[in-house]
Formats: structure tokens, sequence, C-alpha cells
């Protein structure tokens, strides 16, 4: 239900009503304030995660949480979030989480240019209207069609970078190579197309990882690969509705 359509008196409905004030706030009600205008969490009311109310939660949870789902790429302190929004047009509320930045590298490029690109994306550092902007990510595309190559690129990068890792080939069997290193570092592999869905799935189950559906200039076949790769048991998707198809390589 989007946030303008919801009152606090709904949410406070569903609360324990213990006013315990453990929530930081003085009374149930305000905190139902709060969370009907996001600026809290359902977690921050230790009541409700009793299991007495266990009920009371989910119902809580489905008035209140974005139609867009967050997908967390990364881990630790440098963990990026995308989606978890909760309107779709930036007149009707607010964007919590900005559209990630990612420096791009190939496994075709030589060490100095792939280090120097690392770097940018380590040191970057700009301030605008009293933010500092970052970069967020880096993208490293497999363009020679060789597992044995990505994975040597994808391991330099991991050595040279804290930020999250985007892995982008067609060929299954690159991106199981690389996330045979950095699974650890949850990286987002794209992507599951209508050719190869099924074996990028089952990558994004063994490895714990988000995995991005992609589909050039059809957003049927996309939204059928959305909900094939939900039905396999895959919750973490991000959509690619690109404008060009994605090879399994590119000519070096």
């Amino acid at each position: 239900m989007p946030a303008k359509e919801l009152s606090p008196i709904q949410v406070y409905q569903l609360l324990p009503g213990t006013n315990c004030k453990e929530c930081g706030e003085t009374n149930c009600m305000a905190f139902a304030a709060k969370l009907v205008n996001r600026e809290a969490t359902l977690e921050e009311c230790k009541p409700l995660l009793e299991e007495k109310y266990k009920s009371s939660y989910e119902k809580l949870w489905s008035l209140i949480k974005p139609p867009i789902k967050a997908v967390e790429v990364g881990v630790g302190e440098h963990t990026v979030t995308l989606g978890g929004e909760y309107v779709l047009y930036r007149h009707e509320f607010t964007y919590f989480h900005q559209p990630a930045i990612a420096v791009h590298i190939s496994d075709d490029m030589g060490d100095e240019e792939l280090e120097t690109r690392i770097h940018v994306l380590n040191d970057f550092a700009y301030n605008y209207i009293g933010t500092d902007l970052t970069l967020d990510m880096l993208c490293v595309r497999c363009t020679t069609g060789s597992p044995e190559r990505f994975a040597e690129t994808v391991s330099k990068a991991k050595g040279l970078t804290l930020k999250p890792l985007l892995l982008v080939s067609g060929d299954p069997k690159v991106l199981e190579a690389a996330l045979k290193i950095v699974a650890d570092r949850r990286p987002l592999i794209h992507g599951a197309n209508k050719d190869n869905w099924k074996e990028v799935a089952q990558l994004a189950k063994d490895y714990g990882c988000p995995v991005v559906a992609y589909s050039p200039s059809d957003l049927d076949t996309l939204k059928s690969l959305a909900l094939t790769l939900d039905a396999y048991g895959i919750s973490d998707i991000v959509l690619d509705p690109g404008i060009q198809p994605l090879p399994a390589a590119l000519p070096a």
C-alpha cells in the first residue's frame, strides 16, 4: 500500500500497544506515525518481535513493505542497496536508494589500465551541495569468452577493491569460474536470459548471490523471466530491460 494511502491509526491498531518506549518514542501512536513516514523500521519495536505478535508483524510488513523490493549487493560497510523504493515517481514521495554508479573493466585489459580504473573507483569523491558523492560498484565484463581469464581478472579486482562487484557474462561457465573466487563478496551476476536462465538461477542458488534478469527491448519476456526466476526460488532479482543483446563473449 503506498504511503499516502496508509494512516497511523491503521498501523497503531496492529502494534502491541504497550507504550514501552523501547523504540525511542513516547508511545505507540508516535511510533506508528514514524512507520507511516518511513522514518522507522518494524524491528525497532522490540515487543513486536516476540512470537506472540508474529501475526501482527506479518500484517504490518504487508502494509508498509516497499512495492519495489530491495536487493543488497556486496557485504559489510560497502553494501549497495538497489530498489527498496516505495514509489515509482519522484513527485509522489522520495527515493531512499540512489542508482548505483559503477566503474567498468573487462578481462581483455592490461594490468595498468585495470588498476588505474579501480583506483579511480576507490578514491573518487565529489562534494555536491554538502553531499559527498562517490562511486559504488565495479562492473567486470567478460569479453574474451575464457572462464580462466575472467576468473583471473576477477581475482585481481577482488584484491584491489572492497566495493561490490557486478559480474557480466552470458555464459554460466564463465560466471561460475568467477563465483568460485568471489562468492563471499555477494556479487550481482548478470545475467539470466531466456536461453540460460536455469543455469544462471542455479548459480545464484548455489553461491547465494542476487541475479539480473536480462531481456533487451522485450518487456514481456523480461516479466516472464522474473516470474520464472521467482518460481525457481530466486528472490533477489534485478531487472535489466537493456537495448542490446549481451553476448557470451565479445571480440578482444
